[in-house]
């Protein structure tokens, strides 16, 4: 019998791992022997490595990432199955995998976190450009040597790595935004080998640009027509990215690489906002001008080291920092021209962290390949925001308890898993995480507090081959959400004290979330992988939910905004995607594809039992795509149509309850390219053609329950029309 390519041996499958996340690994004769009986990784299509990955992921490839020509990777990941963004239209940053809010979804690059400078623990991924990017994998359900902080689910941006033959690339285009301007874009790539040294740098420029046109209208208890206001600003990067991997083989069985990244971005923002009064007449009106840097820096290196004949030991050195520092003014004029007050914010955020890490690969015999790691990871994260206010020449402070802060957190995590071949057509992987974090918090006030948790994570995927081109996959995973950082400091800004008023509080006794999550599917492959079926259930039963509620404290007499571990959650979700070439339909070189996901959730107060649905969750998300490739003429062209059903949440803020309807939304985006000689092709995409609405209508209860009013919001968005020429020698 033919061995499944998902049951390979142990030492393959491991093999096929270590070329998937570095490379020009060296390997003993034993394994390059067993390697030459399979299709080496580089040239295997994302169905290929989906169907051999021991967990349910979602891949895509190279080709299919430059197809649409975008410009960051929030771009290419919103035409992925279950993803959507929050934020203004067409500002694809903060990931939302299977609809659940940006906590809930876990980044990282070349399989390592990336500190990403938001209080949510997110990377946001408007920073980093497709041009960098060689393939993107959704983990749905996690191996034991993944981050567990990703109980949606974990997106591993895999950046380009070193070319088995000498690669020069040069790519020119221009981004044209509709009612905008134009924008120019530059990527440069260069790599190769010489001898036993490899090197790739890849280094990418450009300019972007966002509009944002926003109206909001007001409405009393009763209905009628109240105030309202109209907003129009523009966002304006300047951005330079650099992620260049250098690797040495010092002999057969050891080998240094280092991967260093940069990533930079200038922001400049104006907004200018219009208040109106029910009348019609105007009431005030508000210039707003903001600048902000982002910065990441990183060096990551390892030495790998091949011992006996099936061994594998990697020591790794990370070094990370992330910072952001932000300056904005905004005037407020009484009327039109009569000028009220003067706001000025300065605000500085550093993330920065080391890490050692330790893993060693053991293959036992023919059925069983050991994995064990440790991992010492030191961060520190700090934030000063000032704010002051200038009004009839007096200027006052208008700072918050929880803009300045400082909190370092140790951690110690370690993992085994085992890689288990029960038969020829089943694979088992057994595996424990646990996670150890020690947390110093300080900040402007006296109470400064340490607190320490620890995680067990067990996990367990298994793997039935049915036929040699359809598997079976059950995962069960254990995940965990860690609370915002400026909810973990400990203060209190005293507002009123009521219920309508409440005070706002931070709480250094949250703990992490917990979710427990079962995962069921199977895939089809057809066509020599040009084409497959998948479904996929999914279930994710999470503990000490936290979510911000107003109580009252027993020993001041007041009410208080807080956030706290107050009840339990629940998501239920189904997966289906297909991809299908028509080639034996008569159709040379067309594919279809589709996806949709449907969730069903919410949330549950323990103390009373009354369920509120998850922050805006999707009850369903689609795409609808093809491809055509026209061979004879060195053309290509496609499209993607992309919906997202009406959203529905709750939240408090301000001591006010908000329920909130966001409507549907629609996104089409098409692509052309044109394969000339000598290396070049040129490529023309439109993106959000529809030119898609943001339609939310919310309801604000006052802290007795009453209604207090009404809100609907309008954000248009902007068509965008990307070209660019490339040239590979």
């Amino acid at each position: 019998m033919k061995t499944p390519p998902t049951l390979l041996k142990p030492q393959t499958l491991i093999a096929l791992s270590l070329m998937c996340t570095t490379p020009l690994t060296v390997y003993s004769q034993e394994i390059i022997t067993q390697l030459e009986t399979v299709t080496s990784y580089g040239a295997q299509t994302a169905l290929e490595q989906r169907q051999q990955s021991p967990n349910s992921i979602v891949v895509i490839n190279e080709d299919q990432i430059e197809r649409f020509n975008d410009t960051t990777a929030g771009d290419v990941l919103r035409r992925l199955p279950g993803v959507v963004f929050g934020g203004m239209p067409g500002e694809n940053k903060d990931v939302r995998i299977r609809g659940l809010d940006k906590e809930y979804s876990q980044v990282l690059i070349n399989g390592r976190r990336i500190p990403g400078g938001g209080e949510k623990r997110e990377f946001q991924l408007d920073k980093l450009p497709a041009q960098l990017i060689e393939r993107i994998e959704v983990i749905r359900a996690p191996t034991a040597d993944i981050d567990a902080q990703g109980i949606a689910g974990t997106v591993n941006i895999i950046l380009k790595t070193i070319p088995q033959t000498p690669l020069i690339s040069a790519t020119a285009g221009l981004s044209y935004l509709d009612n905008g301007d134009t924008k120019p874009n530059f990527n440069m790539v260069y790599g190769g080998q010489k001898n036993d040294f490899g090197y790739l740098l890849n280094f990418n420029a450009q300019q972007r640009q966002l509009l944002k046109d926003k109206n909001k209208q007001s409405f009393k208890a009763d209905g009628s027509a109240d105030k309202s206001e109209q907003e129009k600003g523009e966002k304006l990067f300047d951005e330079v990215q650099f992620a260049p991997s250098f690797n040495w083989s010092l002999s057969p069985n050891d080998q240094i690489s280092l991967e260093p990244l940069f990533l930079v971005s200038d922001e400049e923002q104006t907004k200018e906002k219009i208040k109106s009064k029910k009348d019609g007449s105007i009431d005030g009106k508000e210039l707003e001008q903001e600048n902000k840097r982002r910065m990441n820096t990183a060096l990551y290196g390892q030495w790998q080291h091949q011992y006996g004949s099936s061994n594998e030991f990697t020591v790794g050195l990370n070094l990370q920092k992330n910072k952001e520092d932000k300056e904005k003014e905004k005037n407020a004029y009484k009327g039109i021209d009569k000028l009220d007050k003067i706001e000025n914010e300065i605000e500085d955020k550093t993330d920065q962290e080391w890490a050692l890490t330790f893993d060693n690969k053991r293959f036992i015999g023919e059925h069983h390949t050991l994995v064990t790691g440790i991992e010492f990871i030191d961060k520190e994260r700090s934030k000063n925001k000032n704010k002051t206010e200038t009004k009839k020449g007096k200027t006052k402070e208008k700072n918050e308890g929880k803009n300045k802060y400082n909190i370092i957190e140790q951690r110690f995590n370690a993992f085994i898993f085992d890689e288990y071949t029960i038969s020829e057509r089943q694979l088992l992987t057994p595996g424990i995480r646990f996670e150890w974090t020690d947390t110093d918090i300080s900040s402007g006030t006296d109470d400064n507090r340490k607190s320490t948790d620890s995680f067990w994570s067990p996990s367990l995927h298994y793997v039935f081959n049915w036929t040699d081109t359809t598997n079976v996959r059950a995962s069960f995973t254990n995940t965990v959400r860690r609370p915002k950082f400026d909810e973990m400091v400990a203060y209190v800004d005293s507002k009123d004290g009521t219920l309508d008023k409440p005070d706002k509080a931070g709480n250094p006794d949250l703990i992490p979330e917990k979710s427990v999550g079962f995962d069921i599917g199977i895939d089809h492959y057809f066509a020599k992988k040009a084409g497959n079926v998948g479904i996929n259930m999914f279930y994710r039963d999470i503990e000490d939910k936290i979510e911000t509620r107003v109580n009252l404290n027993p020993v001041s007499g007041r009410y208080e905004e807080i956030p706290e571990n107050f009840g339990t959650a629940a998501l239920t979700g189904l997966e289906l995607d297909t991809s299908f070439n028509m080639k034996n339909y008569g159709m040379e070189g067309l594919t279809l594809s589709a996806n949709v996901t449907f969730l069903d959730g919410d949330i549950t107060d323990q103390l009373t039992g009354n369920k509120t649905p998850f922050k805006e969750l999707p009850d369903y998300i689609y795409n609808l795509g093809f491809d055509h490739q026209l061979t004879s003429s060195g053309m290509s062209w496609g499209a993607n149509y992309n919906q997202i059903s009406v959203r529905e949440g709750e939240e408090i803020k301000d001591g006010k309850r908000t329920l909130e309807n966001q409507g549907m939304q629609k996104y089409l985006d098409i692509y052309l390219k044109k394969s000339f000689a000598n290396g070049i092709e040129l490529r023309l995409s439109g993106q959000n053609l529809l030119a898609v609405d943001k339609e939310k209508f919310k309801t604000i209860f006052k802290g007795d329950g009453s209604i207090d009013k009404f809100e609907t919001e309008l954000e248009e968005s902007n068509r965008a029309i990307n070209v660019s020429l490339t040239r590979s020698w």
